[in-house]
C-alpha cells in the first residue's frame, strides 16, 4: 500500500482534450508580422498539414472519465507524489457501470476497444492484493464475460482506435507511459525506443554522465546538489540534460530509493 495515499469517492467526470493547432499560425500573425515571417509562416502552414498524421493520434477530444482515486504524499527520502487513478473513454461507445462488486473489484464500463469492431469488453478495475492497481478486460460473448487481458497501471485510456494506452508511477521508478495494440487473443505493447521521462530533479551524490550506456567515455561530472532535467529512460539506463544543455547517461537500478536523482525512486511496498 502506498504511504500516505488519500483516496477520494469514484465520480464519472468530463474531460475535453483540445489540439491548440491555431498556435502554429498565429505565432507568425503577432511575431514581426505576416509578410516579415513569410517563409516561416508558409513551413508552419505545412506542418498544420502533416499534424493529422502524426500528432492527431496521440491527442483525444471530448473523452470522459471514471476517477476512481488520488495518490499523493511524500515518500520515506522526502519525495513528493500526486497522480490519479483513473479510465478515460470515448463516451459515444461506451456504457457506464462504475459498480462494486466482491472482492473489492469494480465494474467500470462496457465499450469497444475498436469503434469499428462490434466486440464488447467489460472492464473492471482490481485495487490487487497491496494497493496494486489494475484493469482487467473480459470479453463479451453471448452474455458471458471471458477473460482477455489485464494492465497493472495507475491510468488508462481507452479512445476506441483499437488501442489502450497507459500510464504507471506505482510500482515504477517514474510515470510510465505505454501503448498496446489489440490482436485477436489479447494485447501486444508497441515498443517504444525509449521511455519518456520528463522530470526536473537534482543529482543526491556526485554523478559522472557517458555519452552512452556503455558507460565509458564520461561527458561531465555533476556535483551533488545540482540541478538536471531527466528525458529518456531505456531498461536501467537515464538521459540527463544539464543546465548547460549537456547530456548524457546514467544508470540507476531498478528499486532504487532515490540515492542518486532525487526524483527517480520506485513507488512501492
Amino acid at each position: 500500500m502506498l504511504k500516505n495515499q488519500a483516496c477520494v469517492p469514484f465520480r464519472l467526470k468530463h474531460n475535453t482534450f483540445k489540439n491548440k493547432i491555431c498556435y502554429f499560425i498565429q505565432y507568425d500573425l503577432i511575431d514581426g508580422g505576416l509578410v516579415k515571417n513569410w517563409c516561416r509562416f508558409i513551413r508552419r502552414i505545412a506542418l498544420f498539414s502533416l499534424l493529422p498524421m502524426f500528432c492527431f493520434a496521440q491527442y483525444f477530444e471530448d473523452l470522459d472519465s471514471i476517477v476512481l482515486g488520488v495518490c499523493g504524499g511524500k515518500w520515506f527520502g522526502g519525495q513528493s507524489y500526486h497522480f490519479k487513478q483513473m479510465v478515460l473513454f470515448d463516451k459515444s461507445i461506451t456504457t457506464v457501470l462504475n459498480t462494486s462488486t466482491s472482492h473489492d473489484t469494480v465494474n467500470l464500463i462496457v465499450t469497444h476497444i475498436h469503434g469499428n469492431n462490434s466486440d464488447e469488453f467489460l472492464i473492471k478495475h482490481w485495487p490487487g492484493p497491496s494497493g496494486d492497481p489494475t484493469y482487467v478486460f473480459c470479453r463479451i460473448e453471448n452474455g458471458d464475460t471471458l477473460f482477455f487481458g489485464q494492465f497493472g497501471a495507475d491510468k488508462i485510456i481507452v479512445p476506441g482506435n483499437g488501442f489502450v494506452y497507459t500510464e504507471r508511477r506505482s510500482n515504477e521508478m517514474f510515470n510510465k507511459k505505454r501503448k498496446y495494440k489489440l490482436i485477436d487473443n489479447g494485447f501486444v505493447e508497441i515498443k517504444q525506443p525509449f521511455y519518456s521521462v520528463d522530470i526536473q530533479s537534482k543529482v543526491v551524490q556526485d554523478v559522472v554522465l557517458y555519452s552512452d550506456t556503455s558507460m565509458v567515455v564520461p561527458i561531465v561530472h555533476l556535483a551533488k546538489g545540482q540541478e538536471v532535467q531527466v528525458l529518456l529512460n531505456s531498461d536501467d539506463y537515464y538521459l540527463i540534460e544539464t543546465p548547460l544543455g549537456l547530456t548524457g547517461w546514467v544508470r540507476i537500478e531498478f528499486n532504487d530509493d532515490g540515492s542518486i536523482i532525487h526524483d527517480i525512486f520506485i513507488l512501492a511496498d
